[in-house]
């Protein structure tokens, strides 16, 4: 796995470079390098959503099939039927095997308001 030199926060834009191999457990792919960069992502990677809010167990799931983590809801108190605006990213779960939205950032909206 690649050492990262610098400071990360949540939506910076990182270059990585990859290395796709077959190994005993089958297809793998693993970080040769990571760097900081200045580039944009691509407008494929990013999705900035805006949607309400079902929250089930703790994490919340918008109308629009996103994901948000137990550590967004419980930061920004979202209640069921909540209207909100953040943006995602596609994320990888290991548990359906299947690729879908994750919310990293919210910007907008809370309890009982509207956008």
């Amino acid at each position: 796995m690649a050492d990262y030199d610098g400071d990360a926060t949540v939506g910076d834009s990182i270059s990585l470079k990859l290395a796709a191999f077959r190994s005993r457990k089958g297809p793998e792919i693993h970080a040769v390098s990571a760097a900081p960069t200045n580039s944009e992502p691509g407008t494929h990677i990013p999705k900035i959503f805006s949607s309400r809010i079902r929250v089930i167990n703790g994490m919340g799931f918008t109308d629009d099939n996103i994901f948000i983590p137990h550590d967004l809801v419980t930061a920004n108190a979202f209640d069921d039927e909540d209207t909100t605006t953040g943006v995602a990213v596609l994320n990888y779960n290991k548990k359906p095997q299947a690729w879908g939205w994750k919310a990293v950032t919210i910007s907008g909206a809370g309890p009982n308001r509207e956008i």
